[in-house]
């Protein structure tokens, strides 16, 4: 009898280990954090809001010096800017535009003098409804035009688009 007991008992001490080891799925959402301030992807989706992020640094051209894509989704133009540091040519104006090229200035959103050796700001926000919203995968082009020389300029364009 006492090594049934005792087979008993160690039968019940292994499916007890064996089922006390099992971890039951959580009934709640897990969820993550960022490590620091900065996020190593282009878009933020917050309750199925999705914010997407564009930048570049200028690039050296005759007259579009930078292009941002918008999403491959009908989205809204929440910002689009061109921060100019260094620029060594004729003062001129600079634009931002929506097209559906990369070289193109269909829909002139915003513009402003660019200047000889000083630092230049464009921004176009606040835009109205006809203006904000974007077709898919169409382009927010920053152009500068002069005699047909090569424009180099330093610096950065950036663009927010938001998703319904």
């Amino acid at each position: 009898m006492i090594d049934i007991k005792h087979a008993i008992a160690g039968i019940l001490i292994a499916l007890a280990s064996f089922f006390g080891g099992m971890q039951l799925a959580p009934s709640h959402a897990v969820v993550g954090s960022a490590t620091g301030p900065d996020m190593p992807f282009k878009y933020l989706n917050v309750g199925g809001v999705v914010h997407n992020y564009e930048s570049a640094s200028l690039g050296s051209a005759t007259s579009t010096v930078c292009s941002l894509q918008s999403p491959p989704a009908t989205s809204t133009l929440l910002f689009a800017g061109i921060d100019i540091t260094g620029y060594t040519s004729t003062t001129t104006t600079g634009f931002i535009s929506i097209a559906a090229t990369r070289t193109a200035s269909t829909t002139v959103i915003s513009q402003g003098p660019v200047t000889k050796n000083g630092t230049s700001y464009i921004v176009a926000a606040s835009l109205s409804t006809t203006t904000s919203q974007i077709s898919p995968s169409q382009y927010i082009n920053f152009t500068m035009y002069t005699d047909g020389s090569v424009n180099s300029p330093s610096g950065d364009c950036s663009a927010e688009f938001i998703q319904p």
